[in-house]
């Protein structure tokens, strides 16, 4: 008995040596996609934007260590994302899979047309995480694909580290994918994205993305971004910088931000709903310039009320801009929507109503610590 059990073993011995040596062959076979980039082709004379087709690219890491580059550039001219996959399996002698996929780069020209095409390919794709980043590109989102950014290793890895770090802080929202296809389809609320663009040998954000559906209409600018983040929802963490009407200079670093919407009027017309959104700031003060003396509470609160006068501005600002292009990134139509009852919502065209409506901000800021400074 015992020396069937041992030939049994002796016979499978070579087997599982294969199957490693397999397993090994197989990893090296295969192409991670870690990047991909989609960007609008210029149309021919009379032909629609839309029909010209798109250029796709995509980043792969190389596992191999014997390989001499970190990674492998594609791309390729397509009428759609899935016939550019099959273009690029064509020119790589690796198995291109989707599963590592971690960043979707959209061209500013190509947003602009509208990415849902683009979007519904990688929602359907059920190797494809619904944590993929959604990303617009301030011009040409393969030639910031294929360039290398000095110490960073991986152009994949660097902007990941990047549109994480920033969003840590709420200068931009972090928009994955199937958060942009919940606000896509959400007849309340606009998409949004990060807005990147290459600045010589390195990525900076520059800003927020507004969409209509599925549209790019408009950004918003990195000074203002803060801003943003305070209307679209509470928060814990972050800092915003400030200028106060006096001249002196504040930042704040946020301890919370807690942010209510209250539809005030509904009635008949657009122009008699009315939206209240309060904003309570709390934090530490942690660098001034100024005449203020922060040690006397008396001082101490016309400061805040400076500072609430400030943010209150800026907010109301960005209000003007999305309004000015109707796009809802904050989301006060679904709180009109579930004021005003689904009947009557589907009759309002939030769309052309948004821009009408009254929007009022209050701003409740209150210094927790004002350290060092007294």
């Amino acid at each position: 008995m015992k020396g069937t059990k041992l030939a049994a073993i002796l016979l499978l011995l070579p087997l599982l040596a294969a199957c490693g040596r397999s397993d090994r062959r197989i990893i090296e076979e295969v192409g991670f996609i870690g990047l991909a980039s989609y960007d609008a082709l210029p149309g021919k004379d009379g032909e629609k934007p839309e029909d010209a087709g798109i250029y796709v690219g995509l980043s792969v890491p190389l596992v191999d260590p014997k390989a001499k580059a970190r990674r492998e550039v594609l791309g390729t001219e397509a009428r759609s994302s899935k016939n550019a996959r099959q273009k690029l399996a064509a020119r790589t002698d690796r198995m291109l899979v989707s599963g590592q996929l971690r960043n979707a780069l959209f061209g500013a020209k190509l947003a602009k047309q509208g990415i849902w095409v683009q979007m519904d390919t990688l929602v359907r794709d059920p190797s494809i995480g619904q944590r993929v980043k959604v990303t617009v590109v301030d011009g040409n989102a393969f030639e910031l694909l294929s360039s290398d950014y000095g110490p960073h290793v991986l152009t994949e890895q660097y902007l990941n580290d990047l549109l994480n770090k920033e969003a840590e802080e709420h200068v931009v929202p972090l928009t994955m994918l199937f958060k942009f296809a919940r606000d896509y389809h959400d007849d309340g609320i606009d998409p949004v994205a990060p807005v990147l663009r290459k600045a010589g040998d390195h990525v900076e954000v520059s800003g927020i993305a507004l969409f209509q559906d599925d549209r790019l209409v408009g950004k918003i600018d990195l000074e203002s971004s803060p801003y943003f983040g305070l209307l679209r929802g509470s928060f814990r963490s972050g800092e915003i910088s400030m200028v106060l009407e006096n001249g002196d200079h504040a930042m704040l670093n946020f301890i919370s931000n807690r942010r209510r919407v209250k539809i005030k009027r509904v009635a008949g017309s657009p122009s008699d709903i009315a939206v209240d959104v309060s904003l309570r700031i709390e934090g530490q003060m942690l660098e001034y310039f100024g005449d203020s003396k922060l040690s006397d509470p008396e001082q101490q609160s016309k400061l805040e009320r400076a500072m609430e006068e400030a943010i209150q501005s800026k907010c109301e600002d960005v209000i003007k801009r999305m309004q000015s292009k109707k796009a809802d990134a904050i989301g006060l139509g679904q709180y009109v929507r579930n004021r005003i009852g689904y009947a009557r919502w589907k009759e309002l065209e939030w769309r052309e109503v948004f821009p009408l409506v009254d929007i009022r901000v209050t701003v409740d800021v209150h210094v927790k610590d004002y350290g060092l400074l007294t």
